[in-house]
C-alpha cells in the first residue's frame, strides 16, 4: 500500500475544500471516502483474494460443489466483511483458514457466525494468548529445562510458562491481561486469571473455536 499516496490525496482534497463551503450533505467526507475506498479497501481486496487462492486452491472440489456449500457461501461473505476492515496478515490467515473449514465442517450457521463474530472483534493478540491457554507447552524447549535453576538449592524450578509467552511476546505483556478477562467473559477460558503452570485453561467453546481458524492439513 503506497500509504504516503493515500494520505497526500485525503490532504490535499480536506485543504482545498473550506469548511465553509462544504455542503450539508457531506461532500468532503464522500470525497475522502471514494479515495480512500480506490486506493486501501481496493488494494484489501486483491490481498484478501490472493490468501484464499492459495487456501484453499488446492482442495479436490468442484467450483459448482463448492459454489452450492451454503456454509461457505455464509463464510464467505462473513470473512471477507471482516477482511476489509484489517491489515493484520496473521488475521488474514486466520479468516481464510475458518474459510476452508467451513466447506466440510459439521458445524450449524449459527455456531460459525458465533465464531466470526468472536474472530472479527478479537485482536491478534487475543488469539495468540487463547493459543497459549489452549497449548503453554509449546513455548517451551527441550533445552528450557537447565536453563531455570535456583542457585541455593541447586534443584530445577517450575518452568514459568507465563514468563516464556511474555518473552517471545513482549508487545502483548501491557495488555495481556485486559485480552484474557474478554476471552473469560466470552467463556472460553475456565479460569480468570492466568498462572504459570503448562495447565489447560480453554473451554470446550474455547477449542472448538480455535480448532474453526487453524488450518487442518
Amino acid at each position: 500500500m503506497n500509504l504516503p499516496k493515500v494520505i497526500k490525496d485525503i490532504v490535499e482534497i480536506t485543504g482545498k475544500t473550506l469548511i465553509s463551503t462544504i455542503p450539508f450533505g457531506g461532500a468532503c467526507a464522500t470525497a475522502i471516502y471514494d479515495t480512500v475506498k480506490g486506493n486501501v479497501l481496493q488494494k484489501r481486496k486483491e490481498k484478501w483474494m490472493s490468501v484464499i487462492e492459495k487456501r484453499i486452491g488446492s482442495l479436490e472440489i468442484s467450483l459448482d460443489d463448492l459454489g452450492n456449500n451454503e456454509n461457505f457461501t455464509t463464510m464467505l461473505i462473513k470473512t471477507t466483511e471482516i477482511a476489509m476492515k484489517t491489515q493484520k496478515e496473521e488475521k488474514l490467515n486466520y479468516l481464510a483458514s475458518a474459510l476452508k473449514n467451513s466447506i466440510n465442517s459439521n458445524l450449524d450457521e449459527d455456531r460459525m457466525v458465533i465464531f466470526m463474530d468472536l474472530l472479527e472483534k478479537y485482536t491478534v493478540s487475543h488469539l495468540k494468548i487463547l493459543s497459549f491457554c489452549n497449548m503453554p507447552e509449546q513455548y517451551k524447549k527441550e533445552e528450557d529445562d537447565h536453563k531455570v535453576i535456583d542457585n541455593d538449592t541447586i534443584n530445577l524450578l517450575p518452568f514459568d510458562y507465563l514468563k516464556a509467552f511474555h518473552e517471545k511476546n513482549p508487545k502483548i505483556k501491557p495488555i495481556f491481561y485486559k485480552c484474557y478477562k474478554d476471552l473469560y467473559n466470552d467463556g472460553l477460558l475456565i479460569e480468570s486469571m492466568p498462572d504459570s503452570t503448562n495447565k489447560k485453561k480453554t473451554t470446550f467453546l474455547g477449542k472448538a473455536f480455535l480448532n474453526f481458524i487453524i488450518t487442518k492439513e
